[in-house]
C-alpha cells in the first residue's frame, strides 16, 4: 500500500444563479513517494464530487486512480480520460464542468482553497 496524507476535505454549498444549490466535496491525497517522478499530478489521489442537492444523480464526478489516471464522469456515464500538468489546472476543469452541467454560479468553487 501507498502510503497518503489527506491534504484537502471540504464539504459545501455552491448557489447556482438561475436558483438552486450544488453541493461540493472534495478529498486530495498526497501519495508519498510519488509513483512516478516528475509527473506533479501523479503524486496525488482526487476524488472531488459536485451534485444537485434535490437530484443527488445528477453530478460531476472527477476522480484519478491507476490505470485510468485523473478523467471525469457527468452523472453515470463514462469515465472521460483528461490530460492536465498541474492542480491549479485540475481545479479550473473541475470547475468548468460544473459550470457546463448545472450552470452559472455565485463566486469561485476554488478561490479559497489553498493547496
Amino acid at each position: 500500500m501507498v502510503p497518503s496524507s489527506c491534504i484537502l476535505n471540504i464539504k459545501r454549498p455552491i448557489l447556482l444563479r438561475a436558483d438552486g444549490l450544488v453541493v461540493v466535496v472534495m478529498d486530495l491525497f498526497e501519495i508519498t513517494p510519488a509513483p512516478r517522478p516528475g509527473l506533479f499530478l501523479e503524486r496525488y489521489r482526487l476524488s472531488w464530487i459536485a451534485f444537485d442537492q434535490d437530484n443527488p444523480d445528477r453530478r460531476v464526478l472527477m476522480d484519478s486512480h491507476p490505470p485510468i489516471g485523473i478523467h471525469y464522469h457527468l452523472d453515470d456515464g463514462a469515465q472521460v480520460p483528461v490530460e492536465l500538468k498541474t492542480l491549479d489546472q485540475a481545479l479550473l476543469f473541475f470547475e468548468q464542468k460544473v459550470i457546463e452541467h448545472f450552470g452559472e454560479i455565485e463566486g469561485r468553487i476554488y478561490e479559497d482553497l489553498h493547496v
